[in-house]
């Protein structure tokens, strides 16, 4: 595994898209599991901190994040 992989790191509900930017989604249980998008992102921790402001609104307590819930709010 070359150095580049092990620096690439994957956050739960953020991808790369074709182009240097991250789309963040979030599957809603509430809407029969349908897909809400969260928006395109120029960072990949951008996209990542979306969806879990989307996760901790629609699960409360229960979310799996990537990041403290207490980060979350300094940005």
């Amino acid at each position: 595994m070359s150095s580049n992989e092990e620096k690439k790191k994957h956050y739960r509900g953020a991808r790369q898209r074709l182009w240097p930017k991250y789309a963040a989604e979030i599957w809603d249980p509430n809407r029969r599991g349908s897909q809400v998008w969260l928006g395109t992102f120029d960072t990949v921790i951008k996209a990542a901190k979306a969806y879990d402001r989307a996760s901790f609104k629609l699960r409360g307590a229960k979310a799996i994040l990537n990041f403290l819930h207490n980060q979350l709010s300094q940005f």
